[in-house]
């Protein structure tokens, strides 16, 4: 048996690519963290800007300790983490991206419930609950902390694998971007009531059936489990491989603490977004159905695993294609254009395997049913509503049923 010597508590893995205009707030946020035994690994993919200078000259005179690694030649985002989790010297691995910002308790809200040590004043630091948002929302409920195998729910801080945090999407003007608050009620509960001896079963049915915003920027990774089960980014995937990477991972985590506090910002660049950035995850959801097909192959083992897997093809894949036609409609891509992509991806067939749940749902279902039988009309009801706000959204619902 191997036995690997940390030299530090955390490695947070950064791979950038002309971000010239967001990497200098992103490295002095991580510069900012009050949390100190980290190490900080830079994979500069190849930028053609000044993305590599700027990262250089606001680490210059940090306190952190740090590593730069250039790729002259762009090897793509997964195959430039893999490299950078064999690099790594920490116990444990959080992702960043060059688009989004730490609150300076980041890292020690992720850390705190792998602490051994309760009564230590780096855990009791983590239980801070401040509202990130100035006020403008009131987080009330305490951290939630839950064992997945267990129906007492009783846990202590040295059995816990991972740790949420939440996060938020801003546009470049710091507006929310679909923000929401999430009912950690449910999602506790839905976790109580799993007693199936399978490690992070609820977890995975929280992703696919609550519909929980998930990246891979909000949670911390075991090395260990990693190393063990041999996970990395798939390098064959260009899309959905955060999702991939956090399904397998998840699946040998027995314990999952979720921390009620947004401490991670993504910045969606509104302004330079492109058509082909909308349409991007439409033309690879064969890298969807390959999480399923993974997710099936186990369910000889347990039945449920199945189950999770037929989500893929009945809520997430139908939302999804429902969110990038209507992004297409929105940002005025010509409507017969969207025709020819739907006809040339049968997205009406994965709109059509929608399977309703609730009463909200089948209202959903009435907008995805026109979509499929006549898109005309639901392009131009969609234009429509959207430039009359006034509208609510039960009588855009009442304008869809004539």
């Amino acid at each position: 048996m191997v036995i690997i010597m940390y030299e530090y508590k955390i490695s947070v893995i950064l791979v950038t690519s002309n971000a010239s205009k967001s990497i200098a707030g992103l490295i002095n946020s991580i510069t900012l963290q009050d949390f100190k035994d980290f190490e900080l690994i830079v994979i500069d993919d190849a930028s053609q800007d000044d993305t590599l200078n700027i990262v250089r000259e606001n680490l210059k005179g940090s306190s952190i300790n740090y590593r730069i690694y250039l790729n002259k030649e762009s090897k793509g985002l997964e195959a430039s983490r893999n490299y950078a989790i064999g690099l790594s010297k920490g116990r444990y691995i959080v992702f960043v991206e060059d688009d989004g910002m730490l609150y300076f308790y980041h890292l020690s809200r992720l850390w705190g419930p792998l602490n051994p040590d309760r009564n230590s004043e780096s855990f009791k630091n983590t239980r801070i609950d401040l509202s990130a948002l100035d006020g403008e929302v009131d987080f009330e409920k305490l951290d939630d902390e839950f064992d997945l195998n267990s129906k007492e729910n009783s846990i202590s801080p040295d059995d816990v694998d991972s740790v949420f945090i939440k996060g938020l999407t801003l546009d470049s003007q710091d507006e929310f971007v679909g923000f929401d608050s999430y009912d950690f009620d449910s999602i506790l509960n839905l976790a109580r009531r799993n007693n199936h001896n399978v490690n992070s079963l609820s977890l995975i049915n929280l992703i696919s059936l609550h519909e929980l915003p998930f990246s891979i920027n909000y949670m911390i990774y075991d090395r260990e489990i990693l190393d063990r089960h041999d996970i990395r980014f798939r390098e064959d995937y260009s899309c959905f491989s955060d999702l991939d990477f956090a399904v397998r991972y998840l699946l040998y985590c027995n314990r999952i603490r979720f921390i009620n506090t947004y401490t991670y910002y993504e910045y969606l660049d509104l302004e330079n977004m492109t058509f082909q950035d909308v349409l991007n995850p439409l033309y690879h959801l064969d890298e969807l159905d390959g999480i399923a097909s993974y997710l099936d192959g186990l369910s000889s083992k347990n039945t449920d695993f199945g189950v999770i897997s037929s989500q893929f093809e009945t809520r997430h894949i139908p939302k999804l294609v429902f969110d990038r036609i209507n992004s297409l409609i929105d940002y005025n891509y010509p409507k017969e254009e969207i025709m020819k992509i739907m006809k040339s991806l049968d997205l009406s067939s994965r709109l059509q395997k929608f399977k309703p749940k609730s009463r909200s749902d089948y209202k959903f279902k009435v907008q995805l049913d026109l979509i499929v039988r006549n898109f005309s009309l639901y392009h131009s009801m969609r234009k429509r509503f959207k430039r009359d706000n006034t509208k609510t959204n039960k009588e855009y619902l009442d304008l869809l049923k004539i």
